[in-house]
C-alpha cells in the first residue's frame, strides 16, 4: 500500500486518472521504447476504461501481461493486471488486483494505492502445495509494489505533491 496527499479536489484527481486518452498517449511511449516488446494493443472499453494488452520475450521466455480498468466509482477505481509466462511447455499464470481511492482531506486528497498479486489456476495449485519455490511468490510482491509506485509517483508528479508518502 502507497499513500500520498496532493494539492487538488477529488473529482480532478479521479478525472485525470480515469482519462484513458491521457493513460493512452502515456503508454505508447513508454512500451515503445521497450525493445522486448513484441506486440501492443490498446483497447478502450464501453465503460469508459482501458484494456492495454503487451507481449514480450525475454529470452526463451514469452509474456503476455493484460491491464484492465474493472471499474471507477465513489472515488475508487479496480485495475486488474493478468499476466502468463511461458516457456517451452511450462506456463506460469498471475493477477494482479489493484485499488485506487481518492478522498477529500481539508485542502488535499489522500490517494490510497493497494496492489495484491496471486498466482491463479494451476499455477496457484503448484504454489499450493509446495512444489514451486518463492520466485513467484517474490517475483508478484515486486511487481504489485512496482504498480502501486508508479501511480503514486504519476500522481504526485502531476497534482504536487503535499505531505509525505506513507509506504505500508
Amino acid at each position: 500500500m502507497r499513500q500520498v496527499q496532493v494539492r487538488a479536489d477529488v473529482a480532478a484527481v479521479m478525472a485525470w486518472l480515469t482519462d484513458s486518452s491521457r493513460r493512452e498517449r502515456e503508454w505508447l511511449p513508454r512500451v515503445q521504447a521497450q525493445q522486448n516488446v513484441s506486440e501492443f494493443s490498446v483497447t478502450h472499453l464501453p465503460s469508459g476504461g482501458l484494456r492495454l494488452e503487451m507481449l514480450t520475450r525475454q529470452g526463451n521466455l514469452l509474456i503476455r501481461q493484460e491491464i484492465e480498468d474493472v471499474a471507477a466509482h465513489d472515488g475508487t477505481i479496480d485495475r486488474i493486471l493478468r499476466g502468463e509466462a511461458t516457456r517451452g511447455r511450462a506456463r506460469t499464470r498471475w493477477v494482479v488486483e489493484q485499488r485506487i481511492t481518492a478522498e477529500f482531506q481539508g485542502a488535499a486528497t489522500k490517494v490510497t494505492v493497494r496492489a495484491l498479486g496471486r498466482p491463479v489456476g494451476r499455477s496457484l495449485g503448484w504454489h499450493l502445495l509446495g512444489t514451486n519455490d518463492t520466485a513467484t511468490a517474490r517475483a508478484l510482491t515486486t511487481q504489485a509494489a512496482q504498480w502501486t509506485d508508479f501511480v503514486v509517483m504519476e500522481v504526485a508528479g502531476h497534482f504536487g505533491q503535499d505531505g509525505a508518502d506513507r509506504n505500508e
